[in-house]
């Protein structure tokens, strides 16, 4: 993945033709259970790319699946999941504003979603 342009504050100065990384992030915890989802891209809902870590959670190496997506981030809302049951791990992830739930290897996370573009 190409990475985002670096200027000397790291972001690229507006009216530079370059069109912004618009990254959406979210992290949640529970116990000993970890997941994060984060989409990049320079276009919403751009490229997602989720890991999980728990005890009894197999851990698998990043692989392509298919996502159903709802996401507005004028109104900070995301809603996504896979498109289909496809025996990985099966999660829903709702996000509202900078808190959100992810039902995830049977139980309910809550986390925290960043929406700053760069």
């Amino acid at each position: 993945m190409e990475s985002p342009p670096a200027g000397p504050t790291g972001v690229a100065a507006r009216g530079s033709g370059r069109r912004q990384w618009r990254p959406f992030y979210f992290e949640a915890q529970h116990g000993e259970i970890f997941f994060t989802l984060m989409m990049l891209g320079r276009e919403d809902p751009g490229e997602v790319n989720v890991s999980w870590k728990g005890p009894s959670i197999a851990e698998v190496p990043n692989v392509r699946r298919r996502y159903y997506i709802e996401f507005n981030r004028a109104k900070r809302r995301a809603y996504v999941r896979p498109l289909t049951r496809d025996g990985l791990p099966w999660f829903e992830m709702d996000v509202s504003g900078g808190r959100g739930n992810v039902l995830f290897a049977g139980q309910r996370l809550q986390g925290t979603a960043d929406w700053t573009i760069q």
